[in-house]
């Protein structure tokens, strides 16, 4: 017996059809997604801006996708909508086929935020993830500002594991600044530094499991 079929993982962790949600297409992520994706839309919130890639050359991009979309340690997934636009991506970093565990992360189009379709396309991979790809746990980070995915996880089930610091990264000092009063609870000044406040959150097979079959319950009951 062999190490995938000893865990119930597959040993690469690809999506070899299409999952299908109300609206949404979850599939694998290729190479030409990644140049649909540098055309997205630029976030101008300066908070979201890591979301915004620039790869100037198809050498530049061939790298990039070998490296992070494709390497060895992490898989990539394309999130299309009701009209087949390539519109999201999800991504498993970190994982881990022994203990059935990886690390999730989720970018949209940042004209595709705040309509629903980053919830139903998580909800669609979930089942996949924690069904035929049998992983056990999932896991994200999130930074606390980030008002809008941390519902989308709640909805989904996750629950925070810990509290920790990350050191901004970006180019100015939110601490320091007017414009991002109200985002200043999440940041914390200290020796001289600026450190973001973030979440470890996960989710569990069997609590995710046991949610869809009540939510199906809910709805048949509903349509009854």
């Amino acid at each position: 017996m062999g190490i995938k079929e000893l865990f119930g993982i597959k040993a690469r962790p690809e999506l070899d059809r299409v999952l299908q949600g109300p609206r949404v297409k979850v599939r694998k992520f290729t190479r030409q997604d990644l140049d649909k994706r540098c055309k997205w839309l630029p976030y101008e919130d300066p908070l979201y801006r890591h979301h915004n890639i620039y790869l100037f050359t198809k050498g530049m991009a061939d790298r990039w996708y070998k490296t992070w979309v494709n390497g060895r340690a992490r898989i990539s997934f394309a999130i299309e909508d009701e009209k087949g636009r390539m519109m999201g991506q999800i991504s498993l970093r970190e994982i881990d086929r022994r203990k059935g565990v990886a690390r999730l992360g989720i970018s949209l189009a940042q004209d595709a935020v705040g309509k629903g379709y980053g919830t139903e396309a998580l909800r669609v991979f979930l089942e996949y993830y924690f069904g035929e790809m049998g992983f056990r746990r999932m896991v994200l980070d999130v930074a606390q500002y980030n008002k809008r995915a941390i519902r989308c996880y709640e909805k989904l089930g996750f629950t925070v594991t810990r509290e920790f610091l990350r050191k901004n990264t970006f180019n100015f000092r939110v601490t320091g600044s007017d414009r991002f009063s109200d985002m200043k609870p999440f940041f914390i000044l200290e020796d001289g530094r600026e450190w973001i406040k973030y979440w470890d959150m996960e989710l569990k097979r069997e609590k995710f499991l046991k949610d869809e079959a009540r939510l199906e319950e809910s709805e048949d009951a509903e349509g009854s």
